[in-house]
């Protein structure tokens, strides 16, 4: 860890992610905040009752363009500079989609499963 900089590295790679989805989200319009350590962060969407199905909208489209994403980020030591770059990509894309299916009011029509469940309720 301490030879190959491992802290720094995930920092700097979580600083690129956070960096990239904040700049993505303006470009799109979308209300989006993150919270956390650059190695461990989170996404929120900011739309009130609407927040979970959007949350839930997000990582189904970035599935079903072959990212598995939440809005809980881990970074990893294996994650390169082409990863996030290829991330980012598909996040723009995604966040462009999300803003069409907010300002159409479809958010909800465009899932494919329930929405997503929240902490341990689901477990209840």
């Amino acid at each position: 860890m301490i030879d190959k900089k491992v802290p720094q590295y995930l920092e700097k790679i979580g600083r690129l992610m956070i960096k990239g989805l904040k700049k993505s989200a303006s470009t799109n319009g979308l209300k989006l905040e993150t919270s956390g350590l650059p190695v461990l962060f989170h996404l929120s969407f900011n739309y009130g009752k609407d927040k979970q199905a959007i949350q839930t909208l997000f990582t189904q489209e970035m599935l079903k363009r072959g990212i598995l994403a939440s809005v809980g980020v881990y970074v990893s030591y294996s994650f390169k500079e082409e990863h996030v770059k290829r991330y980012l990509a598909v996040v723009d894309e995604v966040f462009a989609f999300l803003k069409k299916a907010i300002e159409k009011n479809k958010v909800y029509d465009l899932l494919k499963g329930s929405v997503a469940h929240t902490g341990f309720r689901r477990l209840t």
